[in-house]
């Protein structure tokens, strides 16, 4: 969506849009901390029949990194600005420490209160499950960035139709080879801290040691936790597709996301994991769509070319006859000599 409005009216519109046009309604959404962002993705997601009263069918959290930005501008706020505004708020300080050992302050508490506590199941982690251990957006922080940086920046006219083709003809395109070259294997995905952790972990056994580990029976696998002894995990597979489907450790249960165990198996077993198999289905309609796209686009070409030929074919015709009408004028009694030239360029063109 691209729009210069800061109002929620855009944003609601957009989402209802994407709702009822192509039945999209994601689970969660991640947004920096803004009033008018939530009242735009409960009225379009989580309305209910009663007035202000809203279902939490999308859940909303908050980024991290933003609401620790918006605390570090309100730091800097307070900061001294000459030596003796530095004395005096020292001296401020020691009162306060003295009075208050343990560290409260009413000006924080209506801080806290008012602009985060009426949030806190959208911005701590307390009630954040399942959100495969993102915090952040800032890989969509990261991609606006790297869209203005380098697809817009010898871009002079940055006009909104300029952006249309630019997103279409260059930026779709290239997104679609890295979405292909990352499912097929040939372009290694990029790893978060979590998930790298993860895949060192469950790479830190020998062949030996993962062997004494896991023990694969039918539709279920069984894992040894690497740190607890006697405490066994079991992994849920599709052995029809050959995909992990669960696992019954917490970091699955919170997080989603493949945990440490389903590295172990996918290494030793040679199991898919969740986020490989749950690619394949796109990666397949996308190179259906292109199939399509390719079949149809020859189609058009073809009824293109089949059109020019009969009109050229038609104008040919047309001035062939108008020629003929003329031809018994063409005589050396009705030109001179020196018509010789003009008449061979002519007759050439």
């Amino acid at each position: 969506m691209v729009t210069n409005s800061e109002a929620q009216h855009p944003i609601r519109f957009w989402l209802e849009w994407l709702k009822y046009q192509f039945g999209y309604s994601p689970s969660m959404v991640m947004i920096d901390n803004s009033d008018i962002k939530i009242a735009a993705i409960n009225l379009a997601y989580n309305k209910t029949d009663e007035a202000d009263i809203f279902n939490i069918n999308v859940k909303i959290m908050l980024c991290h990194w933003h609401i620790m930005k918006a605390w570090n501008a309100k730091i800097l706020t307070k900061l001294a600005r000459d030596p003796e505004e530095f004395d005096l708020a020292f001296d401020e300080f020691e009162i306060w420490c003295r009075e208050n050992e343990d560290w409260e302050t009413y000006e924080l508490l209506d801080y806290v209160e008012v602009n985060y506590l009426p949030k806190k199941e959208k911005c701590s982690k307390a009630w954040r499950k399942g959100n495969y251990n993102i915090d952040t957006n800032n890989y969509i922080e990261t991609w606006h960035r790297h869209l203005k940086e380098v697809y817009m920046m010898n871009i002079k006219k940055q006009r909104l139709d300029v952006l249309m083709y630019l997103l279409w003809d260059v930026v779709l395109p290239d997104m679609m080879q890295d979405h292909i070259r990352t499912t097929s294997g040939v372009q290694q995905r990029r790893l978060n801290n979590a998930k790298r952790s993860r895949i060192e972990k469950a790479m830190a056994f020998n062949d030996i040691e993962a062997e004494t580990l896991v023990n694969a029976q039918g539709s279920i696998v069984e894992v040894l936790s690497f740190t607890t002894d006697g405490k066994t995990y079991e992994i849920d597979v599709d052995l029809q597709r050959n995909n992990m489907l669960s696992c019954t450790c917490m970091d699955f249960i919170i997080n989603k996301a493949s945990c440490k165990h389903m590295h172990l198996v996918n290494r030793f077993v040679s199991i898919g994991l969740p986020e490989k198999d749950a690619h394949l289905p796109m990666l397949d309609y996308t190179m259906r769509q292109n199939e399509e796209q390719v079949v149809n686009a020859t189609r058009i070409r073809e009824e293109e070319r089949q059109e020019v030929l009969q009109n050229s074919l038609q104008n040919a015709r047309s001035i062939i006859s108008s020629m003929s009408e003329y031809a018994p004028e063409l005589t050396e009694a009705n030109y001179g000599v020196a018509a010789g030239p003009h008449m061979s360029r002519w007759a050439e063109d």
